[in-house]
């Protein structure tokens, strides 16, 4: 009987065992398993970081080009400026000689009588 109940205990022990062994190594997957997760969530916080990076460069490149691209508007409308200064200077200019003509005939007109 007591063999039997040495026996009893023996199996209820290696059951006890196994079951332990079992869930240690579900346990040790388990944290095998969190650590991967770990390791990708933090490859991916990475990859956003370098994502965020590459789209605010490209940002500023955005703006850079654009910042250029209205910089050489205004170098055109300050030439076309400078330019219709100029002409109106060259109508004043002629509009004064005109006159003047006008005047020198004038004069010679008077003389003549």
């Amino acid at each position: 009987l007591l063999n039997a109940a040495s026996s009893k205990a023996d199996k209820e022990i290696l059951e006890i065992q196994e079951r332990t062994a079992v869930a240690a190594g579900k346990a040790d997957y388990l944290q095998w398993r969190i650590l991967q997760e770990e390791h990708r969530v933090k490859a991916l916080e990475a990859e956003a970081q370098r994502l965020r990076e590459l789209l605010r460069a490209r940002t500023l490149a955005l703006e850079g080009k654009q910042q250029r691209h209205a910089m050489k508007h205004l170098q055109r409308l300050s030439t076309m400026q400078t330019q219709l200064i100029e002409f109106r200077q060259k109508c004043v200019d002629a509009l004064a000689r005109q006159n003047n003509l006008r005047t020198v005939v004038a004069i010679l007109e008077a003389e003549r009588v």
